[in-house]
């Protein structure tokens, strides 16, 4: 009988001893913590940026609220394993860049700081910073190209709308409820629910010449203040000449391109302007020619996009869900490869015939 009672006895503490081993692996693998889905708590609430109503907050503030139900579904986040999720909510200023938009941009991101065990107390805790996210926009276009050409339009006082290479954008995958890109330059895809209109359209002649005339005179307008500035300010030294002769050249340089994008736009008929803008981009030999319009047919030409400006439905509020952006980002430098693939597990696993259901038109 003892020597049973001592074999049961051995038998218990090894189960115990099991049992505890394996919750201590547990307890110290900080990618099996159970984490939270939590509002950011340095959220200041950021809307009315564009001086909107109240009635417009309140109804993208729930739009919003209507996108984090379905993406709070998502299995990754039943709940966090591993990290938090930390969402924060705001509103977007109306982009000047694409002058034609009125509707409200909101955006809802998902932070998710990777859990990881503090050197100094060995317990687990939440990063203070998190390398990857979830961004998931409303109404909003700037996800979706490279700010190549953003300076330039500026410095034209928007002389036309945000244009940028055809050739950047890579059709991933149009066949479900979505349309999934991926950039040539690299980094995660991203994912558009749209109202059933196109979102790309080209450029056409017209506008990039027109473009070019606003941006040339601009420069040559900053290069007549600094030639006038220099005239007064280096009145003393041997080298005036030379710079004042070097900003006479610069001004000679500007306005001539101007008169010349000036004189291509006055020979285009009115079907000609319409045509789609081809520019010469990485030509061999003449970079005189370099961001000159082109050909389709032309080697060293790249068609321009921009935005279409009859995406939106003129007869929905400017608050309606009209597109959804889902864009999963990391940090590549900085997040983990555990965070980078639960991120990516995140983005493939949303429901987006959910997602699809919110879109009004």
């Amino acid at each position: 009988m003892k020597a049973f009672f001592g074999i049961l006895s051995t038998a218990i503490t090894i189960v115990v001893l099991a049992t505890v081993s394996s919750a201590n692996v547990q307890v110290n693998d900080p990618h099996q913590k159970q984490g939270s889905v939590l509002l950011e708590k340095n959220s200041i609430n950021n809307f009315n940026t564009g001086g909107l109503s109240v009635a417009a907050v309140l109804q993208l503030k729930l739009s919003l609220r209507k996108i984090k139900d379905v993406i709070i579904q998502n299995t990754f986040f039943k709940p966090p394993v591993g990290f938090n999720a930390v969402y924060d909510e705001f509103d977007l200023p109306l982009p000047l860049e694409i002058p034609w938009q009125k509707q409200d941009p909101a955006v809802i991101d998902f932070g998710l700081p990777e859990f990881n065990i503090d050197p100094s107390t060995h317990n687990i805790k939440a990063a203070s910073e998190a390398f990857a996210d979830l961004d998931i926009e409303i109404n909003s276009f700037r996800q979706l190209y490279e700010d190549t050409y953003s300076t330039d339009i500026a410095n034209s006082n928007y002389a036309c709308p945000i244009f940028f290479f055809r050739y950047n954008q890579q059709l991933k995958d149009s066949t479900h409820d979505y349309i999934e890109y991926e950039m040539k330059n690299g980094g995660p895809p991203l994912r558009i629910i749209t109202n059933g209109k196109p979102v790309f359209v080209p450029l056409t002649q017209d506008q990039y010449l027109n473009f070019q005339i606003q941006y040339n005179k601009k420069n040559a307008d900053d290069a007549t203040y600094s030639y006038v500035h220099d005239s007064v300010t280096i009145a003393a030294i041997p080298e005036k000449k030379t710079i004042l002769n070097a900003d006479r050249e610069l001004i000679h340089t500007w306005q001539q391109r101007m008169i010349k994008h000036r004189q291509r736009l006055n020979s285009l008929n009115t079907d000609e302007k319409k045509q789609a803008a081809y520019i010469v981009w990485g030509a061999a030999g003449n970079t005189s020619d370099i961001e000159e319009l082109s050909v389709k047919d032309d080697s060293n030409a790249q068609e321009l996009w921009t935005i279409n400006p009859d995406y939106f439905s003129k007869k929905l509020p400017y608050t309606a869900v009209q597109i959804i952006v889902v864009k999963p980002e990391y940090q590549p430098q900085m997040a983990s490869d555990f965070i980078k693939t639960r991120v990516m597990n995140i983005y493939s696993g949303i429901d987006y015939k959910s997602l699809k259901a919110l879109i009004q038109n």
